[in-house]
C-alpha cells in the first residue's frame, strides 16, 4: 500500500515508516496537518496514519478536508491521549479507526491488516459495482431495442406504419388528431375523398404516439343491411326478434368497451338509425334489442365519410343535430391533388415497401418525366389509387428508374360497358345500359368479374364505393372475388 504518515514528532514517524517499510508498503511522512494535506492532495494514498494534536492544522482538520475530496482512502488516528471522547470524535468524522500512543506494535499489525482486507473488499466492490452498472446499461440498450421493435411491429399490426406526413396541410391534419386523442369523450368526424386514409388517421387518434392497447372497432355503414344497423350497434338478448340468434349477442358498442367506434361511411346510415345512435352520443348508454339492462359506453365514438355532412343535411339525407353532435371533433383531409408535394415523397415510401414486400430489387428512383406525370394526375382514389399503382410498377417493371411510360395504364383508365364480337367498344355505365351481344355468344360471368374488376380500381380498393358504381351490394362483390380467388 501507498501510506501517508502525519506527526509532529520525529521519533514516532521514524519508527511507523520503518516497521510499516519492512512489511513492504511504500511510506510518506508529514511533520503537521498542513503538509500532509499537500501530500494527500498530489499522491494517491490507500491509507493515513494521522496524530490529532499538532501545531497549526490538527488531525481532525485534516481529517474533515480529507474526506471533503471523496476520495477512497482510510484513515487511522493516533493518539496520546486516553481520553474516549478523542476516538469517539474520530470515528464520527470518518476515520476509519483509532490507535493510542504508545503505539503498539501488534495493534498496528492488526489494523494494516483490516484496512488491507477493507481495501480489497473496496475493490471488489468497484469492480463488481462497475460490471454490474455496465450489465445494466447493457440490458437497458436491450431492452429500449426490444421495445422499439415491439412498438414497430404494433403500429405496423394495426396499420400505422404506413403512416407518411410530408406537407403543411397533412402535418396540420395529424396535430389536430394528437389533440383529440388527449380528449377520448369528444366525437371526432373525419371527412375526406375515397383514398385518403381516414380509417389510418382515425386508427392515430386512437393509438395516439403511445400505442393505447384498448380496442379499435371500426365497422363499415354501406356493408350493414338496414335492418340489422341496430342489432349490429346494439347487440341483442336471445331470441329477441325473428332470426335472432339463440344466445345473447354483443353489439359493437360494448365490444369496443373503453376503446374507439369506428363508423365508416356515416353518411349511409338509416335516418332512423340516426336518431338512436345520437341518444347514445349524448346519454352514452344504451340497451340491448329486447334487454332491461342499461348498458353504459366509457369509449370513444368516431365517423368518417367520404361525402360532405353538411350537404347531407341540407338535403335531408342526415340528421342536423346528430351532425352537429359529431361536429364538435372535425378533421377534413385534403385530397392528394391539393398536395401535390407528397406525391413523389409518397412514391418513393410505397415503392421502398413494395419491394421489400415482394422481394423485388429496390428502384434507384424515379425519371424526372416519371415525376411530371405523377404529380399532373388527378389522383381521383388519392393515396390509395397512387399506392396501388407503384405496387404494380413494382411487379411488373424491373429498374434501376422508373419511368414515365410505366404509368401508361393510369392515363386511359375507364370502365368498359360493352361487349362488340369485332372491335371490342365501349360504353359509360350510367343511366340506361346497352351492350351489344356477339353472334357467338359472351361469357356473363367473365364481363361481370371485369365490370368488378375495374370498379375496384376507381374506387382505390374501397368495395363500398365499388358497389354504388354497379349498384349492387358490396356482399355481392365480395362473393364474386371470392369466387375468382376460389376458381384460380
Amino acid at each position: 500500500m501507498n501510506i501517508l504518515v502525519i506527526d509532529d514528532e520525529q521519533a514516532i514517524r521514524d519508527s511507523l515508516t520503518m516497521f510499516l517499510e519492512e512489511l513492504g508498503h511504500k511510506v510518506q511522512c508529514a511533520e503537521n496537518g498542513k503538509a500532509g494535506l499537500e501530500l494527500f492532495n498530489t499522491n494517491d494514498f490507500q491509507l493515513v496514519f494521522s496524530d490529532i494534536t499538532m501545531p497549526g492544522m490538527d488531525g481532525f482538520e485534516f481529517l474533515r478536508q480529507a474526506k471533503e475530496s471523496k476520495r477512497h482512502v482510510d484513515i487511522v488516528i493516533i493518539t496520546g491521549n486516553n481520553s474516549v471522547d478523542s476516538a469517539i470524535t474520530a470515528l464520527r468524522e470518518g476515520a476509519y479507526d483509532y490507535l493510542q500512543k504508545p503505539v503498539n506494535i501488534a495493534e498496528l499489525s492488526v489494523v494494516i491488516d483490516r484496512v488491507s482486507e477493507h481495501l480489497s473488499l473496496k475493490h471488489d466492490n468497484e469492480i463488481l459495482t462497475k460490471h454490474f452498472e455496465e450489465t445494466v446499461r447493457e440490458r437497458v440498450t436491450e431492452t429500449e431495442s426490444e421495445l422499439a421493435r415491439i412498438k414497430s411491429a404494433f403500429r405496423e399490426n394495426v396499420g400505422l406504419e404506413k403512416l407518411s406526413v410530408h406537407s403543411e396541410k397533412l402535418k396540420a391534419v395529424f396535430d389536430l388528431a394528437d389533440k383529440f386523442h388527449s380528449s377520448p369523450t369528444v366525437p371526432v368526424l373525419i371527412e375526406g375523398e375515397t383514398g385518403t386514409g381516414k380509417e389510418l388517421l382515425a386508427r392515430y387518434v386512437h393509438y395516439g404516439q403511445e400505442n393505447s392497447t384498448s380496442p379499435f372497432i371500426a365497422i363499415n355503414c354501406g356493408a350493414i343491411p338496414a335492418d340489422l344497423f341496430e342489432s349490429e350497434l346494439f347487440g341483442h338478448e336471445s331470441g329477441a326478434f325473428t332470426g335472432a340468434s339463440a344466445t345473447a349477442k354483443k353489439g359493437q358498442f360494448e365490444i369496443a368497451e373503453n376503446g374507439t367506434l369506428l363508423l365508416d361511411e356515416i353518411g349511409d346510415m338509416p335516418l332512423a338509425m340516426q336518431v338512436k345512435l345520437l341518444r347514445v352520443l349524448e346519454e352514452r348508454e344504451f340497451y340491448r334489442i329486447g334487454g332491461v339492462k342499461r348498458l353504459s359506453f366509457k369509449g370513444r365514438f368516431m365517423a368518417s365519410t367520404n361525402k360532405s355532412l353538411s350537404k347531407e343535411v341540407e338535403e335531408g339525407r342526415f340528421r342536423r343535430d346528430l351532425y352537429h353532435r359529431l361536429n364538435v371533433g372535425y378533421i377534413k383531409i385534403p385530397p392528394l391533388r391539393e398536395r401535390p408535394e407528397e406525391i413523389i415523397p409518397l412514391a418513393s415510401d410505397f415503392m421502398l415497401r413494395a419491394c421489400e414486400r415482394h422481394g423485388r430489387k429496390l428502384f434507384e428512383g424515379f425519371e424526372p418525366e416519371a415525376e411530371k406525370l405523377l404529380k399532373s394526375l388527378s389522383w381521383e382514389g388519392n393515396v390509395r389509387q397512387l399506392e396501388n399503382a407503384i405496387e404494380r410498377v413494382v411487379l411488373i417493371f424491373d429498374g434501376p428508374m422508373i419511368k414515365a411510360s410505366y404509368f401508361d395504364f393510369l392515363k386511359g383508365e375507364q370502365m368498359e360497358t360493352t361487349v362488340s364480337a369485332r372491335d371490342a367498344s365501349s360504353a359509360p355505365v350510367s343511366g340506361d345500359v346497352s351492350a351489344l351481344i356477339p353472334e357467338e355468344g359472351i361469357d356473363l360471368d367473365e364481363l361481370i368479374m371485369r365490370l368488378i374488376e375495374q370498379a375496384m380500381d376507381m374506387a382505390g380498393g374501397n368495395k363500398a364505393t365499388a358497389a354504388k358504381l354497379l349498384n349492387i351490394s358490396p356482399r355481392t362483390i365480395s362473393r364474386r372475388l371470392e369466387k375468382l380467388k376460389d376458381d384460380d
